[in-house]
């Protein structure tokens, strides 16, 4: 139970950081070590199924089209070595 309690917190945690960073309300060191630590419970994988889903799915950043959130995660994404 805790560890599900974990990755479940750990999920919301990296989705948040990286939106906080698309918004430009976290800078790129802060959200880059937030990421890095949830990684460790998450997984590589799951984290860039994250990012995925917020660039393609319209229900996150709606004012921003599909390419500027691409474009502005991309340093987050390169510092994560995440494709």
């Amino acid at each position: 139970m805790a560890n599900e309690f974990m990755m479940e917190w750990a999920l919301k945690w990296a989705e948040g950081t990286i939106l906080g960073y698309a918004r430009k309300r976290i800078e790129l060191n802060r959200a880059k070590g937030m990421l890095r630590k949830a990684m460790e419970t998450i997984g590589k994988d799951k984290l860039s199924a994250i990012f995925k889903n917020i660039e393609e799915n319209p229900v996150y950043l709606p004012t921003m089209s599909k390419e500027e959130k691409v474009e502005r995660l991309k340093p987050l994404k390169g510092e994560l070595n995440i494709e």
